[in-house]
């Protein structure tokens, strides 16, 4: 396997000065709960103690920096806690915050840990805002949150762009090449590119490289812009592993100024026919036949867990114990899955060197990618597995990573697809070659609206293109079982019609699997279990009832028209020869909207879930609901 990774970003020196603390602690303001602990420290015996035992107080071991106005920058601390409990569950962390003229201006807040850990790294991305004339780093415990953290090997970047990002559309799947069709690549140019050139004044070129030898070259015949699509119809003759290079350079004498490859597949036309596949239009196929992944996150699972959700109707499983418990576990897992006719989604997300939940084993990223292939070649000859998860929420920083895993994986199975998930919905596109299925996990319920789960859906989507594969999170967890004090009274669970509504959002964006968060959340709660409960089982029959449109995925006459961005609906062809089609319209905000049905003139039957007033070609929703009607044309 030849093996060129993405240079996402160029990463710039350092901005943090002693940021292993063995110097003295220059342009630090420390307040009195901080201070320079000689007796524990990553790399040596130091580091920055935080220890704080008032709930009331707010500590923050702060450092001013120069940063520019309208930079990304990646910003990360080493952390290990001691007793960390309160009422923000976020923990011990750190944050980059920016203030201007006129105050403060915001900033990023990855969330760290509580009780007692190890070292562990907490890392995120901050776009300084264009109006900020100062920007601080502060290293601190979450407010209302006591105990003690240690802080080390602290880090602040500047990201410089790459000059050329891209991703792949066409083919949809690990560069599998469908039998028809160009291959079609979605590229990103720098903001500032070498030289000072512009778009205009560059050239988008191809490479096909078997091994070392190039066997064919095409160059992009469109004007460049910053972003856009280019397309290639560069296609090996004979079945094998090729790379296909796409090359930046100046038009006026050829200089390169960057550089992106992504493997291109001609498989054999006797090749096996993989057990789980994603096929030209992003569904899963398993067994030759296309499957909705419907299921929820588990703790770990059992006969009588697995025996209730198959009852229920739900299809996949997705514990995040995983690879807990050695392989006799793992085994009985993936045993308890199948003999439940169901498929189970197995985790390897851990398997990364210096994330707090991997194994102490797994102290580099060669031991990480060894330890994760190890798994993937004992079980991916299992008939429950349906995919590996290889990535919850980590950051851009391990970006490299991701990608080598991405590849590892696709070489050792091509049996089962990878999936990964994210809250990091304003760089989506960033992880488009990270893993061949994406999904993001909005979890608006109370803050914001339900409607947050079609603007996710809708990005996570145009990340990778229209037919990619995306299984989304929705949310059907109280996160009262997340906080303490106030803001545990101030939670409440999603309502029905709430939980609805975000899964048909998701459903009329495009989504092609949907994966619940959580099932171990709906036990935090055992007096309000069974109501829940029955809840998300009416919730899923009614899903289980519209799938045959979806999976069938036929084209109709008609088209929703929508004022408003919260209020989203999709008319599906008919499932079977002769049938009607399929109209689900949904409204995720707080105002009541009047949807639009442009087409034929329609003929709706019966709800088949809700009720819109209809008058016409327009279906009037109320607040938070949605509803589903048999469609044909009057």
């Amino acid at each position: 396997m030849t093996l060129t990774l993405l240079a996402l970003a160029l990463m710039a020196p350092n901005l943090v000065p002693n940021s292993d603390f063995r110097g003295e602690l220059e342009g630090w303001r420390l307040p009195a709960q901080v201070e320079l602990a000689t007796d524990t420290g990553r790399g040596d015996a130091r580091s920055l103690r935080l220890h704080n035992l008032d709930p009331a107080a707010y500590p923050l071991a702060s450092l001013t920096l120069p940063l520019e106005p309208g930079r990304t920058y990646r910003f990360s601390a080493w952390v290990k806690t001691e007793g960390v409990t309160g009422d923000d569950l976020g923990g011990a962390t750190v944050c980059l915050q920016s203030h201007g003229p006129d105050g403060y201006l915001g900033g990023k807040f990855p969330s760290g840990a509580m009780g007692d850990t190890d070292w562990f790294q907490v890392s995120a991305e901050y776009d300084i805002p264009a109006a900020a004339t100062s920007s601080a780093l502060s290293l601190y415990l979450r407010r209302g949150v006591t105990g003690t953290a240690w802080f080390d090997d602290v880090e602040v970047s500047l990201v410089e762009e790459a000059p050329l990002r891209a991703s792949m559309i066409q083919p949809n799947y690990r560069g599998w090449l469908r039998p028809e069709g160009d291959t079609i690549v979605a590229y990103r140019l720098g903001r500032e590119l070498p030289g000072g050139v512009s778009p205009a004044e560059c050239t988008l070129s191809f490479a096909l490289r078997d091994g070392e030898q190039v066997v064919g070259t095409s160059t992009w015949a469109g004007p460049l812009a910053e972003t856009g699509w280019a397309t290639t119809s560069l296609r090996p003759d004979t079945p094998g592993s090729y790379e296909l290079e796409v090359i930046l350079s100046r038009t006026d004498g050829g200089t390169e100024l960057g550089r992106w490859s992504h493997p291109l597949i001609l498989r054999a036309p006797d090749a096996p026919v993989p057990a789980v596949a994603i096929d030209a239009q992003g569904f899963c196929v398993v067994a030759g036949e296309r499957f909705f992944p419907l299921g929820l996150y588990m703790s770990d699972v059992d006969e009588a867990s697995a025996a209730q959700l198959a009852a229920a109707g739900f299809n996949t499983m997705m514990p995040y114990a995983g690879t807990g418990g050695g392989p006799a576990r793992i085994t009985e897992r993936l045993d308890t899955a199948e003999a439940a006719g169901m498929k189970l989604i197995l985790s390897i997300k851990d398997l990364y060197a210096g994330t707090r939940w991997a194994p102490r084993e797994v102290d580099s990223e060669a031991m990480a990618d060894e330890w994760a292939l190890s798994h993937v070649n004992a079980y991916k000859h299992h008939p429950g597995l349906l995919a590996w998860y290889t990535n919850d929420e980590l950051p851009l920083s391990r970006y490299d990573q991701l990608v080598q895993r991405q590849r590892l994986i696709a070489e050792a199975d091509p049996d089962h697809p990878t999936w990964a998930v994210l809250y990091q919905i304003e760089v989506i596109d960033r992880y488009a070659g990270t893993a061949d299925v994406l999904g993001t996990d909005p979890y608006p319920i109370p803050e914001r609206l339900p409607s947050l789960a079609a603007d996710w859906t809708r990005r996570t989507l145009d990340a990778r293109g229209p037919n990619s594969p995306i299984w989304q999170v929705p949310q059907i967890f109280d996160w009262a079982g997340y906080r303490e004090g106030p803001a545990k009274d101030a939670a409440r669970p999603p309502t029905l019609d709430e939980m609805r509504t975000m899964a048909y959002q998701c459903l009329v964006e495009g989504a092609k699997g949907l994966i619940f968060y959580s099932w171990y959340d709906l036990h935090k709660f055992p007096e309000t279990f069974d109501a829940r409960w029955a809840e998300v089982t009416q919730m899923n029959a009614e899903l289980r009832a519209f799938l045959p449109w979806v999976i069938a995925d036929q084209t109709s006459g008609w088209s929703v028209e929508s004022p408003s961005a919260d209020a989203v609906g999709r008319v599906w062809g008919p499932a079977t020869a002769g049938g009607p089609n399929l109209l689900l319209v949904t409204n995720g905000g707080d105002e009541e909207v009047t949807l639009t049905l442009a087409g034929p003139v329609p003929s709706l039957g019966a709800p088949l879930y809700g009720q819109a007033q209809i008058a016409g070609r327009q279906l009037t929703l109320a607040p938070r609901t949605c509803a589903a009607y048999p469609l044909e044309a009057g």
